[in-house]
C-alpha cells in the first residue's frame, strides 16, 4: 500500500512542484512518518483490491503531502484523513498539528480548523503558508 501511496503523491503533488523532488528526497521522512491511507473496498478483499482514495502522512506534529485522488475530492475523503491524522498527534501528546499549505489549499485546511500560524512564503515554486491546528486534549 506504501507504494501506491507514493505513487499517488508523485503523481498529484510533485509536477506541480519546480523543480519536483525525487522519491529519494522522500526516504528519511517517509521511514519517520505514520502514513494515513482512505480507501474503498472492490471486492472480496486484499490490498490488490482496495481502491485507493487518498493518502496524508504525519511527522513530528506535521501533517504533510494530503492528497485525494479527483474523483474522490469534495466526498470527505481530505478531512477524513486529517482528522485521523489529528487523532493520533493527540496521542502522541501533540497539542497542536501544522501543515505548510500550497495558497490553493488554505480554504479545505480552514474548514479542518487550521488557523494561519505564517505569512505567505514560496517553497518549491510554490506560494504557500503555515497553518496551525489546536488539538484539544482527552480530559482537557
Amino acid at each position: 500500500l506504501y507504494g501506491r501511496c507514493l505513487g499517488l503523491r508523485a503523481s498529484l503533488l510533485w509536477p506541480r512542484e519546480s523543480p519536483p523532488p525525487s522519491a529519494a528526497d522522500y526516504d528519511t521522512a517517509d521511514g519517520e512518518a505514520t502514513f494515513f491511507a482512505a480507501v474503498r473496498c472492490t471486492g472480496q478483499g486484499g490490498e490488490e483490491e482496495a481502491e485507493l482514495l487518498g493518502t496524508a502522512m504525519l511527522h513530528d506534529g506535521r501533517l504533510r503531502q494530503v492528497v485525494a485522488v479527483p474523483a474522490a475530492r469534495g466526498q470527505g475523503v481530505g478531512a477524513a484523513l486529517v482528522s485521523a491524522a489529528a487523532e493520533a498527534a493527540r496521542a502522541e501528546g501533540r497539542d497542536e498539528l501544522s501543515v505548510g499549505a500550497w495558497a490553493t489549499s488554505e480554504t479545505f485546511y480552514s474548514r479542518c480548523g487550521f488557523e494561519p500560524d505564517s505569512e505567505p512564503y514560496e517553497s518549491n515554486g510554490m506560494s504557500c503558508r503555515r497553518l496551525r491546528l489546536r488539538l484539544a486534549q482527552a480530559g482537557a
